[in-house]
C-alpha cells in the first residue's frame, strides 16, 4: 500500500473528467516532500494526440500526477475561476493552436512554453461564472443520455435474448 494516488492518462475520461475509481495508489516518494494536488489545479495533459484539462476538485485523498501533465496553479489570480480555465482549454479554438504547436513525429508533445503562451479570453467572472454553468449543464445532459441510450441497448438485448430462446 502507497502514501498517496497517481493520476495518469487513462483516469481521465473522453470529456476530461478525472475517475477518481480508477486512481492507482502508489509510494510517492523522492528526495523532496511531494507536491500534492490541490482543490482549483488544472492538470493539462503534454503528451500524446489528446491535449486536455482537467481540474481538481476538492478531494481528501493525496494525490499527485504522472509527468505526462503540467499542473496550473492559480494561486493569486483572482480574476480567473479555474473551471473557466480548464473549459476553455478544452474548446476547439484552443484544440487547434495545441495541435499546431505540437512538436514530435512519433511521440508528440507540448511544451510548457507553447501552455504559457496559449490565447486565452479572461471575460468578467460573472460570465465566467455562466459559461461554467452551461458547461456543466451540457456535460449532465450528455450523460444522461449515454446512459438512457445504455438502457436502451440493454432492452433490445434482452428482446432479442427473449426472442430467440
Amino acid at each position: 500500500m502507497g502514501n498517496g494516488y497517481v493520476i495518469q492518462l487513462r483516469d481521465v475520461d473522453g470529456d476530461a473528467q478525472i475517475n477518481w475509481q480508477t486512481l492507482v495508489c502508489a509510494d510517492v516518494s523522492g528526495r523532496k516532500q511531494p507536491d500534492w494536488l490541490k482543490k482549483g489545479n488544472i492538470i493539462f495533459s503534454a503528451r500524446g494526440s489528446r491535449n486536455f484539462a482537467s481540474l481538481v476538485p476538492d478531494t481528501d485523498l493525496p494525490v499527485v500526477c504522472s509527468p505526462h501533465f503540467f499542473i496550473i496553479d492559480l494561486k493569486g489570480r483572482e480574476d480567473v475561476l479555474p473551471e473557466f480555465l480548464a473549459w476553455q482549454l478544452n474548446q476547439a479554438p484552443l484544440q487547434k493552436y495545441f495541435q499546431q504547436a505540437a512538436e514530435g513525429s512519433v511521440h508528440v508533445s507540448i511544451r510548457k512554453a507553447v501552455l504559457g503562451q496559449a490565447p486565452i479570453a479572461i471575460p468578467p467572472i460573472d460570465k465566467q461564472k455562466i459559461i461554467v454553468e452551461l458547461a456543466d449543464r451540457v456535460l449532465k445532459e450528455k450523460k444522461a443520455l449515454e446512459k438512457l441510450i445504455e438502457l436502451r441497448r440493454l432492452e433490445v438485448d434482452a428482446i432479442a435474448k427473449n426472442i430467440l430462446k
